[in-house]
């Protein structure tokens, strides 16, 4: 172990414990319930401690998130002395139950009619909240449960119910994707525009579309502005026209208020002490890495000049080029195959995770056609190294998941869901193996791992696109999730390719590193994608 290693490890225990304070230094009070008989759908009840909420929220996550997810804005509904009740929807997070959109739907309203049979929300003295294909379900719970106001963020396009969503407010996003924006112009000229004087609120016919500027799809969600409007809005619905608690409306770039975290309000310092730790897990990663390699017996692997044997990596001069070429060939062809049927469909069942996972067994088996000898030169199996990816690969799934789900996002998986990961984990090595020895063993000059880097970018990039193309010719809901998640799958590659790196480098292992990559991937599709 290196000494800086030391020094970034003992950074980051330091910035762990700032975070777990941050987080639970709150007044808020969370309850773990389920509610109703047929769904049991995973609930959070969050409230301000030694308090009597008057009034209720509830709140309904998007496609492929959670409650946890939700918990951000849920909290800061709270701090105003609210009730808060964050749902787990079919399919998702610690839910059970398989999805599918009307059974999402369905279980919505079982728990919001519970809750109103229960006593413990009065529909006139509650909003609805939904993000993306939550926000579709709040809008669409108008014909059955009339409440004081509904919220949808950026919503999924839907067939709007018969009667208009008491004070509906409707935010998107600048940089939203067309069809989502799409959606929401159609809710705005069905309510025939905005109207927001104090007798709409009072007369429930206040309506407003807010298209917040420098957000994404994701983004709305942890926006300052749009948990400001969203507080406000709900006050006025509720007959409670107390000035804004956070002062002036304005517009701010998406995760701004994490700059502010330590000073903030009850949801920005759990969101900016769930980042710090997750910062504080990352400084701890390389002397991890080391560690385990060392208990292991295996020493630092010596850096690979940039002039090493043709056949050590295929991105040797002049192939880069056609290699590219060979990779988008083998993505198209995939996707072409999978617009007749999702080969993995019936053994994996996540929704949209079983699509990725087909993509990348199918992208394997064409691209060990064209490379068949190349790949199996590559293939330099050592126990030691490859117990050193297995191990490795399990402790950060263990540490990340179980950090992430203080706060962020429901991480660590259930039983079915570990059963999907178990699955999926021998399906993706032949990908993550192609993947690893078209990069090569890591070079030492800098501008060569700058130009791997690159490289590894472009084939990720080619993956997206297919998906894109998917999507933009057939149509196919599954590929429309991996356009919505662009910028999560962008920083989970990243950070996937520097653990990999970091394996690589102290063990010069190719399958070892492949095995790490399988493992992490297949953690991300069975935590992320719905249970099918």
């Amino acid at each position: 172990m290196k000494r800086r290693e030391v020094i970034l490890a003992l950074i980051g225990a330091l910035l762990l414990l700032c975070g777990a304070k941050l987080i639970y230094s709150t007044p808020i009070k969370a309850q773990l319930t389920t509610i109703g008989a047929t769904c049991n759908t995973p609930a959070t009840i969050l409230e301000l401690r030694d308090s009597n909420p008057r009034s209720a929220i509830v709140l309904f996550h998007g496609l492929s998130a959670n409650r946890r997810v939700m918990s951000y804005l849920g909290e800061e509904f709270a701090r105003t002395g609210k009730r808060v009740y964050l749902l787990d929807l079919p399919g998702h997070g610690d839910s059970k139950q398989p999805f599918t959109f009307a059974r999402t739907e369905g279980c919505a309203a079982e728990a919001i009619g519970t809750l109103i049979r229960n006593g413990q929300i009065d529909p006139e003295k509650t909003a609805l909240v939904g993000h993306s294909l939550g926000g579709a379900i709040a809008i669409r719970m108008a014909d059955q449960f009339p409440t004081a106001a509904t919220i949808a963020i950026s919503p999924a396009p839907l067939v709007l119910p018969r009667r208009m969503p008491s004070n509906l407010l409707i935010f998107t996003a600048q940089f939203d994707i067309p069809i989502l924006k799409d959606a929401a112009q159609q809710i705005a000229l069905a309510a025939q525009g905005n109207r927001t004087d104090d007798s709409d609120f009072s007369e429930r016919r206040a309506f407003e579309l807010d298209r917040v500027a420098y957000a994404t799809h994701a983004s709305l969600i942890v926006d300052k502005r749009v948990r400001k409007v969203s507080s406000k809005w709900i006050d006025r619905s509720l007959s409670n026209l107390s000035a804004d608690p956070a002062g002036a409306w304005s517009v701010t770039f998406p995760g701004s208020h994490l700059f502010h975290g330590l000073g903030g309000s009850v949801g920005e310092r759990a969101e900016a002490g769930a980042l710090i730790g997750l910062l504080g897990l990352l400084l701890i990663f390389p002397i991890t890495a080391s560690a385990i390699t060392t208990a292991l017996r295996l020493g630092e692997a010596p850096a690979v000049a940039t002039s090493a044997p043709r056949e050590s990596a295929l991105l040797a001069q002049p192939v880069t080029k056609k290699f590219i070429l060979e990779w988008a060939v083998a993505a198209f062809i995939s996707v072409c195959v999978m617009t007749i049927a999702v080969p993995l469909h019936p053994i994996v069942r996540l929704y949209s995770g079983e699509y990725i996972a087909s993509l990348l067994l199918l992208v394997a088996l064409i691209l060990f056609l064209f490379h068949w000898k190349q790949f199996r030169s590559a293939a330099n199996f050592d126990a030691r190294s490859i117990g050193s990816g297995l191990v490795l690969g399990f402790a950060t799934l263990l540490a990340f998941g179980a950090w992430l789900t203080l706060q962020l996002f429901d991480a660590w998986l259930n039983g079915p869901r570990w059963w999907r990961f178990a699955v999926m984990l021998p399906l993706l090595l032949p990908y993550f193996f192609a993947e690893e020895a078209a990069l090569g063993p890591l070079p030492h000059p800098r501008t060569a791992r700058a130009k791997r880097f690159g490289f590894f970018v472009v084939l990720r990039l080619i993956l997206w696109l297919a998906c894109g193309f998917a999507f933009l010719a057939t149509r196919n809901d599954q590929t429309i999730i991996v356009i919505l998640l662009t910028i999560p799958l962008a920083a989970f590659s990243v950070l996937q390719r520097l653990g990999a790196d970091a394996l690589l480098r102290r063990t010069g292992s190719i399958p070892a590193a492949a095995l790490f990559d399988a493992i992490l991937v297949a953690w991300f599709l069975a935590a992320v994608f719905p249970l099918t």
